[in-house]
């Protein structure tokens, strides 16, 4: 059984037949959390579209010959991948006109051409306006994946233009075994379970992002906002900022900040849960519900998420961050 087919066996089933019966639309956007199968999905479909021995009763693919291997290394010339690049993270719209140009050829060796696009939501105002362009004026042999962890984030006419696909999340306690069965420790699986459903984004997050180091000086500040220490402010600037390296690793920052502040929401409401992101510090997150009005709990949950709201404004991070502890803080 493919990895897609056990994490989403109902969508599997629903393009599986739809493959069969020769009914792929233009344009998708498939809507869930990293992880979740989204992009194997729509690689998944390229490679029944274009494999050189799909075979005949069940369209599947057969993973082995090149057209295959090269949709899964990202190296087929009629399937063409875009993602966010750079420091800014965001799709520009010279790298939308690139594919318009691109795909106004003839498909190079099969009978379709598919871009998949991840994190559509990334895209520059100019790229989605060039995209809405491409997507109105659709090819017979041109497919199109959008994906997103979000779809409100999404432009109404793009949604509209697109059949919408939502990809369910693995249940939390279920990712934590997972990932304890590969070799996190249980503070570690704990985390990556609420950050990521994508195994290999969850080593990197601990190896290349050292976000176990991050989650601890969260912490460390957290404390502080908590005893209301005005070095809070001065901790932003001393131990904050320099872990912090572009806009990722700015918001993989607030997501942690976002889940300490969900955590004491969810042990307001059931002290036994488990299955909490900062599960190492379950005493003291504690003991802090239970000096804390449902009312202050909630209105720091919405200040967190109104501080990633300001970042995907622009704002740099010092100036959220320092902004979020002095709200934080009462000031």
């Amino acid at each position: 059984m493919s990895t897609i087919q056990q994490k989403q066996p109902k969508i599997f089933e629903l393009f599986k037949r739809i493959l069969i019966n020769q009914t792929l639309k233009h344009a998708y956007l498939f809507e869930g959390y990293a992880g979740t199968g989204k992009l194997e999905m729509s690689r998944y479909i390229a490679k029944a579209k274009l494999c050189q021995n799909v075979s005949k009763d069940g369209q599947e693919p057969c993973n082995d010959c090149s057209h295959c291997k090269r949709i899964d290394n990202g190296e087929h010339p009629d399937v063409i991948e875009v993602s966010p690049e750079g420091k800014s993270q965001t799709i520009k719209v010279d790298r939308v006109r690139e594919l318009k140009e691109e795909f106004s050829k003839s498909a190079v060796e099969g009978n379709a051409k598919m871009i998949i696009v991840d994190n559509v939501d990334a895209m520059t105002i100019n790229a989605t306006n060039s995209l809405l362009k491409f997507i109105e004026e659709p090819e017979d042999d041109i497919h199109i994946f959008l994906l997103t962890a979000n779809k409100q984030n999404v432009l109404p006419t793009i949604i509209s233009r697109c059949q919408v696909i939502s990809f369910i999340k693995q249940p939390i306690s279920e990712r934590i075994d997972e990932l304890k069965e590969g070799g996190l420790n249980d503070y570690e699986a704990h985390l990556i379970a609420h950050l990521t459903q994508d195994n290999q984004l969850g080593r990197d997050m601990i190896a290349e992002y050292e976000i176990m180091d991050k989650a601890e000086k969260v912490w460390r500040w957290f404390s502080r906002v908590m005893k209301k220490d005005d070095r809070a402010f001065v901790f932003v600037q001393t131990d904050l900022l320099p872990m912090i390296d572009g806009t990722k690793e700015s918001m993989m920052m607030l997501d942690l900040i976002m889940y300490l502040c969900r955590d004491m929401l969810q042990l307001y409401y059931n002290p036994e849960l488990e299955a909490i992101a900062f599960s190492q510090h379950r005493s003291d997150l504690t003991y802090y519900v239970e000096r804390m009005s449902i009312m202050t709990i909630v209105s720091f949950l919405t200040s967190v998420l109104t501080a990633k709201k300001r970042l995907k404004s622009n704002v740099s991070i010092q100036g959220v961050l320092e902004h979020l502890t002095l709200e934080l803080l009462g000031y």
